[in-house]
């Protein structure tokens, strides 16, 4: 959809413009997104997953979250999926090449999970 420059006055008036413009102190908070957040934040043992796909707008975060925890010694597990994009796990079919990926990145998660109880007992 393109805006003709004449209707961006009344866009800009819409109500989501007219809040302030958020500061980079918020827009960095580790709340908001785990890149921003210390690597000792996270638990080690493989305790963390990081999953990114290709299409998705965040996988170059995704990669460099998890290239930082690895450099810092926390062992996440690190999935990388080709060709697909965000929210593609509820989008495919089962008995697809897709689902199989879908369900294999699932185990993993499980897995990270497991380990992430068996510690805390």
């Amino acid at each position: 959809m393109v805006i003709p420059a004449a209707g961006g006055d009344r866009l800009a008036k819409a109500d989501i413009l007219s809040h302030p413009s958020p500061s980079y102190a918020t827009l960095s908070d580790p709340r908001l997104s785990p890149r921003f957040a210390s690597p000792g934040k996270f638990p080690d043992g493989g305790r963390t997953m990081v999953l990114s796909v290709e299409y998705d707008y965040l996988a170059e975060d995704g990669k460099e979250v998890g290239r930082v925890l690895e450099e810092a010694g926390r062992e996440p597990v690190r999935v990388w999926i080709e060709d697909v994009g965000h929210g593609w796990d509820i989008l495919c079919s089962d008995g697809t090449e897709e689902a199989k990926v879908r369900d294999e990145m699932w185990s993993k998660a499980v897995g990270v999970i497991k380990r992430a109880q068996k510690s805390t007992v």
